[in-house]
C-alpha cells in the first residue's frame, strides 16, 4: 500500500461494555468501515478501505489495505486497549500506554521547535508550525456540517445521525491512541492535529459520518475524503477479532 496514504489517513480522522469470554458480540460492539481517497500533488488518486472491530473493551483495527477482501485480516491487525488506554506494538510485541505517549510527543514536539527555530524557508515554518501548534477554529453550517482549519489544515465534517454515546466514546478513545500508534510507527506527521480535532468532536458529540480534508503544505495541496459506515458486528467476525485480542500478551 502506498505509505502516503497510510500517513494521511493517520492524520484524517476516524463506554464499550466487556467482551464475554466467547467473544459474542454485545448491543455496543460494532464494525466501523471506512473508505479513504487520497491525492497528493502530481500523483493519482488513491483509494485504501479501513476495518475496525469495537468488541468490548477493545478495539482491532484490521491492516490498512486498496483491496477490500483483504481488509478483514484482523489476526495481524493493530490491537486497542480502551479501557487502559493503551495499544500493542505489533512488531515490539509490547503495550505502549498513554504516559509512554505524551514521552514521546513531549521529546518529538520540542525536536520540531528546535528545526523550526533554524529553519530558512516561511512556508516550511508556518506549515509544521500549524501541524504542531493547530489553534483550530470552529464554525458550524446550517446543515449541521462542521468545519475544524487553521491556516494549512481544512476538515469539513459530516455527523453521523445515530450513534450510542458509548460507541462514540470508544470511537474516541481509539482514534487518540491511534493519533498516536500511527506518529510513532509511520514517523512524518505528529499527532497533535487528530488530537485536537478529536477535542472538538467530544466537546460537540459528534462523530464523522464523512470527512473532506485539505491539506496546504509547501509542496501543493493534499487532500483526503474519508466516509464511514457503522455496522453490527456479527458473530463470525466477533470470534476472529477476540482472537486476535486473546493473541495480544495481557497488560501487565
Amino acid at each position: 500500500m502506498n505509505q502516503l496514504t497510510a500517513s494521511l489517513f493517520a492524520f484524517g480522522i476516524w463506554a464499550a461494555c466487556c467482551a464475554s469470554s466467547n467473544g459474542r458480540a454485545h448491543a455496543d460492539d460494532f464494525i466501523l468501515k471506512g473508505k479513504v481517497t487520497a491525492k497528493a500533488p502530481e500523483s493519482s488518486p488513491v483509494t485504501i478501505d479501513a476495518v475496525i472491530a469495537f468488541l468490548g473493551d477493545f478495539a482491532v483495527a484490521a491492516p490498512l489495505s486498496d483491496d477490500s477482501k483483504a481488509s478483514l485480516d484482523f489476526k495481524n491487525g493493530t490491537v486497542f486497549d480502551l479501557k487502559r488506554n493503551a495499544w500493542r506494538h505489533n512488531e515490539n510485541k509490547a503495550w505502549v500506554d498513554m504516559e509512554a505517549c505524551r514521552q514521546w510527543e513531549k521529546a518529538s514536539l520540542k525536536k520540531s521547535e528546535e528545526s523550526l527555530a533554524v529553519a530558512q524557508s516561511d512556508d516550511f515554518r508556518s506549515f509544521f508550525e500549524a501541524l504542531i501548534k493547530p489553534d483550530f477554529k470552529t464554525a458550524e453550517h446550517g446543515n449541521g456540517d462542521l468545519v475544524i482549519s487553521n491556516s494549512r489544515l481544512k476538515y469539513e465534517i459530516t455527523p453521523a445521525e445515530k450513534i450510542t454515546p458509548s460507541q462514540l466514546d470508544a470511537f474516541l478513545t481509539y482514534d487518540r491512541l491511534n493519533a498516536f500508534h500511527k506518529a510513532m510507527t509511520e514517523p512524518g506527521l505528529p499527532p497533535t492535529p487528530q488530537l485536537a480535532v478529536d477535542d472538538i468532536l467530544k466537546k460537540r458529540s459528534v462523530f464523522p459520518k464523512k470527512t473532506t480534508a485539505t491539506i496546504s503544505s509547501p509542496r501543493g495541496d493534499i487532500k483526503f475524503t474519508n466516509e464511514v459506515t457503522i455496522e453490527p458486528i456479527t458473530p463470525e467476525v466477533a470470534a476472529e477479532v477476540k482472537e486476535a485480542i486473546d493473541a495480544a500478551s495481557p497488560q501487565q
